[in-house]
């Protein structure tokens, strides 16, 4: 091949890549909004690890810290997507995004003037998480009206890379200005980035020709069966949904995991454990951008996703070397966001528009909300056997749901949906 067909085809490849963040102006502000926030977020999720940690000593009472905050999405989350289905999106995340600024705000002032404790800790954590339970469906259902239909698995792939990538600055900051300054202005700076994405909304235009005369009609409970219903006729909904709280209840809770194995195993402070979430967010990062070019493939690919990300993290739970543990989360950030932004694709390219909300609710319940039972449960494990054993759990579980999948795709393979893949 010669140098000019190498270069177009390079051309070609980076055109495909950043296709969404290139034809839409509106998802191109969205994007990067929502980059700054994800930093910060992340920031936050570090300083009040390690807050907790320092009040507690426990890392049970961290997972319950962490479950607290779930809880609102557990309870709250199908009647938050209906709410999402019947208002405008916009409007509704400026809200949102509005209330989680002023909460973190007084974390921060609690934590500075050394006012903050444990039982203050989890009133504003389940504050927040009711702020979140609206605000997470309304972001991840704004998306199909920021992009056109050829962009939207490009739009999912890029989320993912804004969501998983900035773990590749957020911890590592927020080990930093732990360290440096002190927990508060981690929470400071989330505060500010959660304020910026409210600003940024009002300059994005959302597309407003969605069916919401009938979810409007219908009484919750209704709303709620009727989505439960299409995710059920949908095998590739279903078994996403599935998969993801089998991998978030027991997978996904480094937050918990991380600071313990940093501090015992290791033998080390918060900037190494932002340097592991720091090192998953380059695979994340790197892997997800090589997503956002490619095209389809079947929904086998789902369930190998998992499998490869449970065979990660089950060689991350036994690395005795930290430097070859910051190596190895790397493979895990890759690993992860190969499966989380395929079962995102699945779950999002096939939610009908009218449930649009409801349907995001239940991945969010799948995907975050299910730290209710997998924080305290995986903190137990930790506090009992270490961290160590609490990963491999953790291994276990993704490489069951992936299993599993392969058995659900080889039972119905007749004519199943695609789904972007590597």
């Amino acid at each position: 091949m010669t140098n000019k067909h190498m270069g177009a085809r390079k051309v070609r490849y980076t055109a495909a890549t950043f296709a969404s963040l290139h034809r839409s102006r509106d998802f191109r502000t969205f994007f990067f909004a929502q980059v700054g926030s994800n930093i910060g977020t992340w920031m936050q999720i570090t300083g009040l690890s390690w807050v907790v940690l320092d009040l507690t000593g426990s890392a049970s009472k961290l997972g319950v810290v962490l479950a607290v905050e779930t809880l609102p999405i557990m309870l709250l989350g199908p009647f938050a997507g209906s709410v999402v289905d019947r208002y405008d999106i916009r409007r509704l995340i400026v809200t949102t995004q509005t209330a989680l600024a002023v909460i973190v705000v007084a974390l921060a002032a609690l934590q500075s003037t050394g006012q903050l404790n444990y039982l203050t800790t989890l009133v504003l954590s389940f504050l927040f998480g009711m702020a979140l339970a609206i605000d997470s469906p309304a972001r991840q259902a704004l998306l199909p009206e920021l992009v056109d239909a050829r962009d939207l698995s490009n739009a999912i792939a890029m989320n993912a890379v804004s969501l998983n990538g900035s773990s590749l600055l957020g911890p590592a900051l927020g080990g930093l200005v732990v360290a440096w300054a002190g927990a508060a202005w981690c929470f400071v700076l989330n505060g500010v980035s959660f304020a910026a994405v409210a600003l940024t909304l009002w300059a994005v235009r959302t597309d407003t020709r969605r069916a919401r005369e009938d979810a409007a009609a219908a009484r919750p409970a209704t709303k709620i069966a009727d989505a439960l219903r299409v995710v059920a006729r949908t095998p590739i909904m279903r078994d996403a949904l599935l998969m993801m709280a089998l991998v978030g209840i027991f997978t996904y809770e480094f937050p918990v995991t991380l600071p313990l194995l940093a501090r015992e195993n290791f033998e080390a402070g918060p900037t190494f454990y932002g340097l592991l979430f720091a090192a998953a967010g380059a695979g994340a990062t790197l892997w997800g951008l090589r997503l956002a070019g490619q095209h389809v493939h079947d929904r086998g690919a789902l369930a190998n996703a998992s499998i490869v990300l449970g065979a990660f993290v089950l060689v991350a739970a036994w690395i005795p070397h930290p430097v070859v543990e910051i190596a190895v989360f790397v493979l895990v950030g890759a690993a992860s966001v190969r499966f989380m932004a395929l079962a995102n694709a699945a779950v999002l390219q096939n939610a009908p528009a009218p449930f649009r909300g409801r349907i995001m609710s239940l991945w969010h319940i799948c995907f975050q909300g299910t730290t209710l039972i997998g924080a305290p449960a995986v903190g137990s494990v930790a506090a009992a056997l270490g961290a160590r054993w609490a990963l491999a759990v953790g291994a276990l579980a993704a490489l069951g749901a992936g299993v599993w999948g392969r058995w659900s795709h080889q039972r119905e393979r007749t004519s199943p949906p695609t789904l972007p893949v590597q």
